[in-house]
């Protein structure tokens, strides 16, 4: 694991405006913990940004030159804060460890290859960890958990148990805990892939917009609308009141 050294200041203050202060002359505000106290701290920002910068990212051990007559303190970001625009490092939680003890970290899970099921099956993937608790030396701790899924197959399951993880690392996850897995689609994904391609309606479906059809033989008339001249009397049909041979009788 990368180490790299920071030279730090201690700082009594804390507050808005002394946090306001610091970073406005380039300086970044901390905190280191698992000391007999906890102890306030000043780093140099970009000096900081710097050492997570490189290939293992924050997952580094950070050699704090505190200048208290006691050498070195070896540290692990424990969390990182960001200014909500700008994207700055604005705050940092270190926790200081023992280089010849086990540490307990949250690392993530990296997931690379083409699955067999998906590429012979044409099965989907689906994550179901995104992060696994480990125990290991700092000094072989990892960046990440990375699974190659080459040969997960079509309807199976791979659970923490089923993961070869890396020399000296120890899982603190239930092994019984899933991982990833390689599933058939459901059959109403699969159609409504097709529909959103630009499948024809089902048999029988109105296309919008379209005509009414012809009435058929026998269909009712539509009703009369308002002031609509009346049909011609066909063959047989009633003659209107009032109306016919007698009509003009008095």
């Amino acid at each position: 694991m990368e180490t790299i050294t920071l030279q730090v200041d201690k700082r009594a203050d804390s507050g808005k405006k002394v946090s306001a202060a610091l970073r406005k002359a380039g300086r970044m505000p901390a905190v280191i913990y698992g000391m007999s106290a906890s102890q306030k701290l000043t780093l140099d920002a970009k000096a900081f940004k710097k050492a997570l910068s490189g290939p293992s990212g924050t997952h580094v051990i950070l050699q704090l030159e505190m200048g208290d007559g006691k050498g070195l303190h070896n540290a692990l970001l424990k969390e990182l804060q960001f200014h909500p625009i700008t994207d700055q490092f604005i705050h940092a939680d270190l926790l200081e460890i023992d280089l010849n003890k086990p540490i307990r970290v949250k690392l993530p899970i990296v997931v690379s290859g083409e699955s067999v099921g998906v590429k012979v099956s044409g099965g989907e993937i689906r994550i179901h960890a995104r992060d696994l608790h480990v125990e290991c030396m700092p000094s072989v701790m990892p960046r990440d958990i990375k699974v190659d899924i080459s040969t997960l197959d079509i309807n199976k399951i791979w659970h923490l148990s089923d993961l070869t993880l890396p020399e000296g690392i120890k899982a603190t996850d239930a092994p019984e805990m899933a991982i990833v897995s390689c599933i058939t689609p459901k059959k109403e994904e699969v159609v409504a892939a097709v529909v959103a391609e630009g499948a024809a309606p089902a048999e029988g479906a109105a296309a919008a917009g379209a005509a009414p059809a012809a009435a058929g033989k026998g269909a009712a008339p539509a009703a009369p609308g308002k002031g609509a001249a009346p049909a011609a009397a066909g063959k047989g049909a009633a003659p209107a009141k009032g109306g016919g041979k007698e009509g003009g009788k008095k």
